[in-house]
């Protein structure tokens, strides 16, 4: 009776050592118990490494509405990785179904095979390229060892450090919170919009007939004031008033700029000169100051006594500044590389190459990337694990991704 006890122990045993997995048998990690982002059936992920992961996977969530979901299994039944993590992606519907902004890290400790599965929302950010980069560079020296918890973090840190960027966030708030505008938007702004400037008409209209009652265009302004009553709900005036003000004031600088000068030597009025005409009254550095376009300058001559002016306009949205070696304005940040990445265990490190393209000055500028600090919360419930339950946002994949072995 032992002997037959035993024997059937060692055949479940058996069984389950040898349990090969399909996509819609894989323990999904959000039921009405639980809002973790980790699949570990077989105990492959370390305890530590599995809270780390899901602290991780909850900030990213939190900070830019993308769901990460870090799987590790022994054994897919008969299928290939990408087939298997592009089918369990969309069973599970990893990201939002309207932006596709979710990410799956699974690993196949009996295939010795990762793979990144990435929705559509998350491509652009994380190209297949970037994904392959992560798998050799980052988690490999871990999954060669058999450090297969400490390998999945390091790639669950990289995925969080390349979709919090600053230029990640704009664009995935952005696809986020966009509104789409329809036509009754677009009438009941430009109502709005006509409403105000016809009621600014009729408040200068009024005021004129207050401050001079007895001016001879009385009559008119009284005239004007009735139409514009009249036509108060039909603001196809708008655009003609729009028209009209951009017409008369948008040249005012302009005007202002070619007005005559005159001579500061012997007073007679200057003249302008053209672009072809100026260059050989200016510098060197000044000709290299309008090539770039961070400053233009206007070349008055004067045709009695020879006198010559040099006025600058410094285009303030160029990114050049004054150098401080040559101070010409033709210094500016040439590139940014990011020399160590920063992970929730260490800070990065960066560094900045300003030039100038006068003088030639080059200056190398070295910062500290702060250590990636993320908070246990999940931002959305009670937080992953907690008692209120979750669910996967209903994404969808296309294949993206990518596949790396070790």
């Amino acid at each position: 009776m032992n002997r037959r006890f035993i024997l059937i122990l060692l055949n479940l045993v058996l069984c389950v050592s040898t349990f090969a997995y399909t996509p819609q048998s894989v323990p999904n990690p959000k039921n009405a118990f639980s809002d973790s982002f980790v699949s570990n059936p077989d105990g492959i992920i370390n305890s530590e490494a599995e809270q780390q992961i899901n602290t991780i996977a909850a900030q990213l969530r939190s900070e830019v509405d993308v769901e990460l979901a870090v799987v590790a299994i022994n054994g897919m039944d008969g299928y290939d990785i990408e087939t298997f993590a592009n089918e369990l992606f969309n069973h599970w519907g990893i990201g939002g179904a309207d932006k596709n902004q979710g990410v799956l890290l699974l690993l196949d400790v009996d295939e010795r095979v990762v793979r990144f599965e990435i929705g559509g929302g998350c491509e652009g950010l994380l190209p297949d390229a970037l994904c392959s980069e992560i798998i050799e560079y980052t988690m490999y020296p871990y999954l060669s060892q058999n450090k297969y918890g400490e390998g999945l973090l390091a790639g669950a840190e990289e995925v969080y450090a390349t979709l919090t960027t600053d230029e990640a966030k704009a664009e995935l708030l952005l696809n986020y919170k966009r509104k789409t505008t329809t036509w009754v938007d677009i009438i009941v702004i430009y109502l709005i919009l006509g409403f105000i400037v016809l009621l600014l008409v009729d408040l200068l209209a009024a005021y004129s007939i207050v401050r001079k009652p007895n001016s001879p265009n009385n009559e008119r302004y009284k005239f004007a004031n009735i139409v514009n009553y009249l036509l108060f709900l039909p603001t196809l005036l708008f655009p003609l008033h729009l028209y009209y003000f951009a017409k008369k004031y948008a040249n005012v600088p302009i005007q202002i700029r070619n007005k005559p000068l005159k001579c500061p030597h012997c007073g007679h009025e200057m003249q302008k000169l053209s672009e072809m005409q100026e260059d050989k009254y200016l510098s060197v550095a000044q000709q290299r100051e309008e090539q770039i376009r961070s400053v233009n300058y206007d070349v008055w001559l004067c045709p009695d006594c020879g006198e010559h002016v040099e006025l600058p306009y410094v285009n303030k949205a160029s990114s050049y500044k004054t150098c401080p070696v040559c101070g010409v304005r033709s210094y500016a940040q040439q590139s940014d590389k990011i020399l160590v990445r920063a992970t929730t265990r260490h800070a990065g490190e960066g560094v900045r190459t300003y030039s100038c393209r006068s003088c030639g000055h080059v200056v190398q500028k070295h910062y500290v990337i702060p250590m990636i600090v993320v908070s246990s919360g999940s931002g959305r419930g009670d937080g992953f694990g907690s008692s209120g339950g979750g669910s996967w946002g209903g994404g969808h994949s296309f294949g993206g991704g990518a596949t790396g072995r070790f």
